[in-house]
């Protein structure tokens, strides 16, 4: 959850301007799709697993038959299942209920030979079993390897578990010394887990005061708390560090201080790059850290870096080795790419974007539509400034045509895009007719604006004049924006860009 609401935050940013559906972007699931949903989110490796685990199975596999019925399917219908089956709504529910933990069983299976934390926790199992049998030294072997890899992990809470069993086996060969010194070494664990418990606590309440936008009195008062103040050098944990740096992220954008965020970015991706192992302990925190550097780079005007750093990110995302989930790493690389996207737009290398984003909008289905929504208008911007103008209009087409209250501010500039594709096309008495509907959209909306107005006056007067005088109506516009006017909307249009190849 962490990543994703940090990502949604992050997106509006794509469009350089914020988005007003923050509280939309996640919509109620039916209980009983529960199922579909686990279903969707396994690779095709996990569903070979998930075959071959069943055929183990002895006698009849209704759940496997269910399983069969549900794949591809996006909505759990008892009725049609039932008589697809052969058996009543009640025996259904529990053959869906099985199948829900064979799954989950065959997932944990799979995670157990491809993960390194998960292979922690079925070690530790063992050496509680063998605890249990009273087999105390293969037992202290087995905790104590375990141990020491999840020290390194940081996986405090596996850690704590697994000093007890080492606290408990001493104690059963009336090895009192060791049996203290493990307690000694518990409590020095269990004040780094509270620590990291603590800030945490804090980050909690930095997301809200960062998403709120009108909590900055509240959210400098958190910052002065000794955890935050002291430092990340202070903290005993990576993981202490890593919440440490989100925090003061967050402070930062929600303070409009863009400098600051980029430094704090830097010291974030120093810190990684010497402490390599967040790789593996932590990988969310190591892909943001990316995500976030690219982008304050990007806002100071650092283009180029905020490019090389997504072009990282996505070798990082398309490497198999690293242990991510399908639904995780997919995520990241819609985002990566959505961004990815709108870096080669700013850096006018539009030939990239047109070739690249329908790949990318098939991708972003994945994300929240408010994010689809500023894809497309990425896509649709750069059709606009590469003069490819038919296939320009269909995509505003689709952007104008909808319904909703989706990223209304986008909506607003797709139909100054429209304008603009027709002031191309030479469609000058269709002008007004675009402008003033653009107008009582906005008026329906409480969209209406000096700084919209002033463009479509200057866009009206341009429809009008023969071409010497449209060039220079078009120059004073390019000069009223150069004063840094018609701002943020000309920045986000790329406005300056579009009117000098017009002048």
């Amino acid at each position: 959850m962490e990543f994703v609401s940090s990502f949604c935050r992050n997106s509006a940013f794509l469009c350089g301007l914020s988005c007003k559906n923050k509280g939309e972007l996640y919509l109620p699931m039916k209980k009983q799709d529960y199922i579909i949903q686990l279903i969707k989110s396994l690779e095709p490796n996990e569903r070979r697993y998930f075959r071959l685990f069943s055929s183990l199975q002895q006698g009849e596999k209704k759940y496997l038959q269910l399983f069969d019925l549900l794949e591809g399917q996006d909505e759990y219908d008892a009725t049609a299942l039932s008589k697809q089956l052969g058996m009543p709504k009640s025996r259904l529910a529990e053959v869906k209920h099985y199948l829900n933990d064979a799954i989950l069983n065959s997932l944990r299976a799979t995670n157990e030979q491809t993960t390194q934390i998960a292979a922690l926790y079925v070690a530790k199992e063992d050496a509680r079993i063998l605890l249990s049998r009273r087999l105390f030294l293969q037992s202290l072997e087995v905790s104590g390897k375990t141990a020491e890899r999840a020290r390194e992990l940081e996986q405090f809470e596996l850690l704590i578990e697994l000093l007890n069993i080492r606290h408990i086996t001493y104690y059963n060969l009336q090895q009192f010394e060791e049996s203290a010194a493990v307690y000694d070494e518990y409590k020095q664990v269990v004040e780094i887990e509270n620590e990291v418990m603590q800030i945490y606590s804090l980050k909690a309440k930095a997301s809200g005061y960062e998403v709120l936008r009108n909590k900055r009195a509240e959210f400098e008062k958190l910052c002065e708390h000794p955890l935050i103040k002291a430092g990340p050098e202070k903290l005993k944990s990576l993981r202490a560090k890593a919440v440490w740096f989100d925090i003061m992220y967050y402070y930062y954008i929600a303070s409009d201080m863009p400098q600051k965020a980029l430094e704090i970015s830097r010291r974030e991706w120093q810190c990684y790059a010497g402490n390599p192992i967040i790789k593996v302990s932590n990988g969310t925190a190591y892909i943001i850290s990316h995500t976030r550097l690219a982008y304050a780079e990007h806002t100071t005007g650092n283009n180029e870096r905020a490019l090389e750093l997504a072009e990282e990110l996505k070798r990082v995302l398309t490497d198999k080795t690293r242990e991510l989930s399908k639904a995780r790493r997919t995520t990241f690389m819609a985002y990566n790419e959505s961004f990815r996207m709108y870096v080669l737009l700013r850096l006018e290398r539009f030939a990239e974007v047109l070739r690249e984003s329908p790949a990318v909008i098939e991708l972003m289905k994945v994300r929240p539509l408010p994010e689809q929504y500023a894809s497309i208008f990425n896509y649709a911007l750069a059709l606009v400034h590469a003069s490819a103008h038919e296939k320009a209009i269909d995509e505003l087409n689709k952007l104008v045509d909808i319904n909703t209250d989706v990223r209304l501010d986008l909506q607003q500039l797709a139909r100054l895009l429209m304008v603009m594709v027709h002031l191309d096309l030479g469609n000058n008495s269709l002008i007004p007719h675009l402008i003033k509907a653009a107008r009582s959209w906005m008026k329906r909306h409480s969209y209406a604006n000096e700084t919209v107005n002033g463009l479509y006056r200057y866009f009206l007067l341009a429809s009008h004049a023969p071409a010497p005088e449209k060039r220079d109506i078009y120059g004073k516009c390019l000069a009223v924006i150069r004063k840094g006017g018609f701002q943020p909307l000309a920045g986000t249009l790329m406005l300056s860009s579009w009117l000098e190849k017009r002048t």
